[in-house]
């Protein structure tokens, strides 16, 4: 531990809120480049002190939603990344939540209620989805459809996170499938193979289940105009609706935040010279 490290953590039981406030960014920029003080600090949460055990897991709060948001930040830039924990560091994000505890929770509920009838077919999935109650919900600027807590306790979602949501628990019992976009509204594609066309051509043959029109579940339209969506895709696009609603309601520190994710910044860049006017420099 560098000398500078020791002083800090004296500071941090200073009686003057400033002082004690200026050792925490401090110590949060070391912990930016050093494991160092996350180990520390794991040590102080047990400390004696109720000032700096308070302390502590404050700075821990930081350091964990920084983490989310470096950690969705590279996911929105690698294709082939976990798509429900992007959702889920989606979610903590916007809620201000860096603890899993309460998603993995629900998460895991849904899934016990989903073991009882195993999605093993696209039908089943569907059918399944219908049967607990999930529906689609209207409306760019109602940020609780797209964060994953809020869909799955109150069963009303957008099109994007109920696809998203079918996806995981489908791939859970070994169903594998896709996010797509069709007509404007985002689906589930199955079994995709390339059949050849009188013309040379090859057009997609599989089954799909739109969440749009209530779980239906249907052929892929001939010379459908279908788009498959890789991870990064999905998350991107409801981290830039997130983006839209922050921007509407005029929260600059959600606009900040998911800016930075968006353009794989540091959670530590500053923005301001990058966003326009209001949230950035004029």
């Amino acid at each position: 531990m560098t000398p500078k490290t020791v002083a800090l953590l004296k500071l941090l039981e200073d009686s003057d809120a400033r002082v004690s406030s200026s050792a925490m960014s401090e110590l949060l920029t070391i912990a930016a480049s050093s494991a160092e003080i996350t180990n520390i600090l794991a040590e102080l949460q047990e400390a004696s002190s109720p000032t700096l055990r308070r302390r502590t897991h404050q700075m821990q709060a930081i350091l964990r939603m920084r983490g989310s948001r470096n950690s969705l930040a590279s996911r929105m830039f690698t294709k082939h990344s976990n798509l429900l924990q992007g959702l889920a560091e989606i979610h903590s994000i916007w809620n201000d939540d860096p603890q899993s505890a309460y998603l993995s929770d629900i998460w895991s509920g849904l899934v016990a209620k989903t073991r009882k009838r195993p999605p093993v077919t696209p039908r089943k999935l569907a059918a399944g989805m219908k049967s607990l109650g999930f529906a689609v919900g209207e409306g760019l600027l109602d940020p609780d459809l797209y964060c994953l807590g809020a869909v799955i306790e109150d069963l009303v979602g957008s099109d994007a996170l109920l696809a998203s949501i079918a996806k995981e628990l489908g791939r859970m019992f070994g169903l594998k499938s896709a996010v797509a976009m069709l007509n404007g509204h985002f689906v589930l594609l199955f079994a995709v193979t390339r059949a050849a066309t009188p013309h040379s051509k090859k057009a997609l043959v599989g089954r799909i289940i739109s969440p749009s029109e209530g779980w239906t579940i249907s052929d892929v339209p001939p010379k459908a105009d279908i788009k498959i969506l890789s991870t990064d895709q999905v998350i991107t696009y409801v981290a830039s609706v997130l983006l839209t609603n922050a921007i509407y309601s005029e929260e600059p520190r959600y606009v900040q935040i998911l800016s930075t994710c968006l353009t794989g910044r540091d959670s530590l860049t500053n923005m301001s010279n990058i966003l326009p006017y209001p949230f950035g420099r004029k």
